[in-house]
């Protein structure tokens, strides 16, 4: 209750008001003022009390885990990692890089992959011994090997070709 006991006035029906009282409630945590009571949130919902409504507590990238008695409990859709389920390369952001490569999004697990010219090699992605571009040749996914670059013929049986026009 809060109240302005120095008020002094008149209804509209002419009668005179001698201080006010306004009436409020308060909500505990989990809890959102209706009318004249608080009723607890939905499941995936949670307010801080006082006279705060419920907002989501789920993160956009998650659905709620009904079978779970925690109000916020969640599981991440797919491809989306972490408390906060987020993409890999934002959830690997304060991560240490292994260098030389990308964290890969849209998949199933989260993971490095080296650049083209770089070779996974105990958690680091370590340049290939040649020089694919030296020889105009174009790397390989996820290996050391290389082909020729398009337009570009290999004429000598060596394992790393000489490409030329």
């Amino acid at each position: 209750f809060s109240g302005a006991p120095a008020y002094l006035g008149q209804t509209s029906f002419s009668e005179t008001i001698d201080g006010l009282l306004y009436v409020t409630h308060f909500c505990f945590e989990g809890l959102e003022p209706a009318k004249t009571e608080c009723l607890r949130c939905a499941q995936g919902k949670w307010s801080l009390g006082g006279k705060a409504s419920c907002t989501s507590c789920i993160p956009a990238q998650a659905v709620a885990n009904a079978s779970s008695p925690e109000q916020c409990a969640y599981v991440c859709n797919p491809r989306f990692f972490g408390p906060k389920c987020e993409s890999c390369a934002v959830f690997m952001l304060d991560m240490p890089s292994p260098g030389n490569g990308t964290w890969v999004d849209d998949e199933e697990e989260c993971f490095y992959k080296c650049n083209p010219g770089f070779i996974t090699s105990e958690e680091t992605c370590n340049a290939c011994p040649s020089d694919a571009d030296a020889y105009n040749g174009e790397w390989t996914p996820d290996t050391c090997a290389w082909t020729c670059a398009p337009s570009y013929f290999n004429y000598t049986l060596s394992a790393t070709p000489d490409c030329v026009p």
